[in-house]
């Protein structure tokens, strides 16, 4: 790859993260009605016929989200969340 080749090309995508950690994720199905596995399109908790729902489960805190985000943006969000720690730090030394 020659410099303008090199220049020209996009930034490599590291992927998608959890919102809540930032850390890896795996895809999971289950119910509507209570959250809980679907066994034959049945709720494994109220035996009642449920629909199914795709949701993302963080592999560091369990947590479920509804959509991953670049890590480009996880990192953003840290970034701005740490320096509005330091304003509020800071307003709070003052007074």
């Amino acid at each position: 790859m020659n410099y303008d080749q090199w220049k020209l090309a996009s930034p490599p995508d590291n992927g998608d993260v959890s919102p809540c950690c930032g850390a890896e994720y795996s895809e999971d199905v289950i119910s509507n009605c209570c959250g809980a596995q679907l066994v034959h399109e049945k709720c494994s908790d109220c035996q009642e016929g449920a629909d199914p729902e795709e949701v993302y489960i963080c592999s560091s805190c369990d947590e479920s989200f509804d959509e991953p985000i670049p890590d480009w943006e996880y990192e953003q969000n840290m970034r701005e969340d740490w320096a509005e720690m330091r304003m509020d730090e800071d307003r709070l030394n003052r007074e």
